[in-house]
C-alpha cells in the first residue's frame, strides 16, 4: 500500500506482479497488441527494478512488474495485522468492457456476476481479486483486507472500534464468494472490508471452489447469481445506502 496526499481520496494505481517463468517485455507487447499506450518504469518503487504501466478503461493505472526473488519481511505485533490485501473493488460505468479489459488484457477470470452489473474477477485461486459494479461513475468502491479467522474479524472491530472506527456494514457473510465480512470508513473516507474464508478455486481444470459447509451449492461453480438478498448477505442485512454511494 502506498499513500499519497491527493484533493479527492481515490485508488490511482494499482499493481501486479507476474510469475516467475513470465517476461515482462513479452507481457508489454502483448499489451500494446491491443492498442493501449504503455510506459516503462526503472526503479520506480522500493524492490522494483522495471514496471510496464498503463491505464485501465476507467483511468486507473495498471503497474505490472517482476520481482527477481520474494521479499523478506516481518508483521507487526500490533494493530490489526492482516495477511494481505485481498482485492479492489471499483464503481464503472460500463461493467462488461471493464471486465473484457481485464480478462483479455491482464488474464484474469471469471468467478461470479450479480445479474448482468456486477463482476468479480480472479488471477489466482481466490475467489476475487477485482470487483467491478456499475453504478453511472467511475471510483474507487472498497480494498480489502483478509484476516485469519472470525476470531480475527472479532479483535479487529474491537480495535477498530476503540479507535473510534464503528462497523459500517456487518458482520456477515457473502453468497458470492462466501467471505465473512465487515466494512468501515476510514479517515480519508474510503471504505474498508475486513474479510475471512474466501473461496478457493485451486484447481481450474475442475472449475468448482473448494467445498464449504455454507455452501447452497454442490459443487459450487462460478454462476450469474440473480439480484438476491442472499447474493450480498447470506445472514440478512443489505448494506446502507451510503455504501453505494
Amino acid at each position: 500500500m502506498i499513500l499519497r496526499q491527493s484533493a479527492e481520496p481515490k485508488c490511482a494505481s494499482i499493481g501486479f506482479q507476474l510469475g516467475p517463468d513470465d517476461d515482462l517485455a513479452a507481457f508489454e507487447k502483448q499489451t500494446a497488441a491491443h492498442g493501449l499506450k504503455t510506459s516503462r518504469k526503472r526503479d520506480a518503487e522500493p524492490g522494483i527494478g522495471d514496471m510496464v504501466a498503463f491505464e485501465d478503461p476507467k483511468g486507473t493505472v495498471m503497474e505490472v512488474f517482476k520481482r527477481p526473488q520474494g521479499q523478506a519481511h516481518g508483521f507487526r505485533s500490533n494493530g490489526i495485522v492482516p495477511h494481505k490485501l485481498g482485492h479492489v473493488a471499483f464503481h464503472v460505468t460500463d461493467v462488461k468492457a471493464v471486465t473484457k479489459f481485464y480478462c483479455d488484457v491482464l488474464g484474469f477470470r471469471v468467478s461470479d456476476w450479480m445479474g448482468d452489473y456486477f463482476s468479480f474477477l480472479r488471477c489466482g485461486p481466490d475467489h476475487h481479486t477485482i470487483n467491478l459494479v456499475e453504478t453511472g461513475k467511475n471510483k474507487h468502491f472498497h480494498t480489502a483486507f483478509e484476516l485469519r479467522d472470525w476470531a480475527h474479524i472479532q479483535s479487529a472491530c474491537d480495535f477498530l472500534s476503540s479507535n473510534g472506527y464503528k462497523i459500517l456494514w456487518g458482520p456477515g457473510r457473502h453468497g458470492i464468494g462466501h467471505n465473512l465480512f465487515t466494512y468501515h470508513r476510514g479517515p480519508n473516507g474510503l471504505i474498508t472490508e475486513l474479510f475471512a474464508e474466501l473461496d478457493q478455486m485451486k484447481d481450474e481444470a475442475l472449475g468448482y471452489f473448494d467445498p464449504k459447509p455454507w455452501h447452497r451449492d454442490h459443487p459450487q461453480r462460478p454462476k450469474t447469481w440473480p439480484k438476491t438478498p442472499d447474493a450480498a448477505n447470506l445472514w440478512g442485512p443489505m448494506p446502507p445506502d451510503e455504501m453505494m454511494q
